[in-house]
């Protein structure tokens, strides 16, 4: 979240921006389609596939908006016909929500004496609503470890469009 935090300090919330997790690798077209549609404040969710189990779980309004993100699925109401949306670092983030995120990383930081949190959760306190797009299946993997390198580069990489 620091990370996050300095580069937003130094944009100055003067444009939008796009938010990027830097250990994915994801599938362009979709992603491609999610910075064209409309919406200012949006995140790209897909669907949890079966076995993982370090998912950020996303819990939405009615209208698909963000109520909630969490690590533990059991803080949350997360079921859309039966699926169980994830949160995956792909974010579209307005200049109004880049000033207001500055402030809860500096709130956050000062009420903590830490600079070690989880920026995700940011997004669940902003005055704007974030709208949750989806895409079911979507393919996409993060490197957070050996392991899901691994599997990036042997289950993901070939399956994936790059443009």
């Amino acid at each position: 979240g620091y990370s996050l935090q300095l580069i937003l300090e130094e944009l100055g919330g003067v444009e939008d921006v796009v938010i990027l997790d830097s250990d994915i690798l994801y599938n362009a077209e979709e992603f491609i389609n999610f910075i064209q549609r409309e919406e200012a404040n949006a995140i790209l969710a897909t669907n949890v596939p079966e076995g993982r189990h370090d998912a950020c779980y996303i819990q939405t309004d009615i209208g698909n908006n963000l109520v909630k993100i969490s690590k533990n699925l059991n803080e949350l109401t997360v079921k859309d016909d039966d699926i169980t949306w994830e949160y995956i670092g792909i974010t579209k983030c307005s200049a109004k929500s880049v000033k207001e995120s500055v402030k809860y990383f500096r709130d956050l930081t000062k009420a903590t004496s830490s600079i070690d949190h989880e920026y995700d959760y940011a997004f669940q306190t902003l005055s704007s609503k974030f709208k949750i797009i989806k895409y079911k299946d979507y393919i996409w993997s993060e490197a957070d470890d050996n392991e899901q390198l691994h599997f990036m580069i042997t289950n993901v990489y070939p399956k994936i469009s790059l443009y």
